[in-house]
């Protein structure tokens, strides 16, 4: 995960990384994540470890959500399997 401070960062968490639109989110409010992956564990443990990090480095709650989004967690079907 890699990557979690940057999809922190597009999503525009304050306080998570430089640069990032700070009007976005409101300290404390909600980032509503929908996966859009098969029913998976590892698309689970993936969504969890992601909701960790940003929750570890932001004043918000990751929640999983099926409409307004404002985070997308998706598989690329292009790369590889492993």
């Amino acid at each position: 995960m890699k990557c979690a401070g940057a999809a922190a960062m597009a999503a525009g968490l304050s306080g998570c990384a430089t640069g990032a639109d700070k009007t976005a989110i409101r300290p404390g409010a909600n980032l509503r994540v929908r996966v859009d992956a098969p029913e998976d564990p590892l698309v689970d443990r993936a969504f969890a470890i992601l909701k960790n990090r940003i929750e570890e480095r932001c004043s918000t709650r990751v929640v999983r959500s099926d409409s307004r989004a404002q985070l997308v967690l998706a598989v690329d079907p292009n790369l590889p399997f492993e």
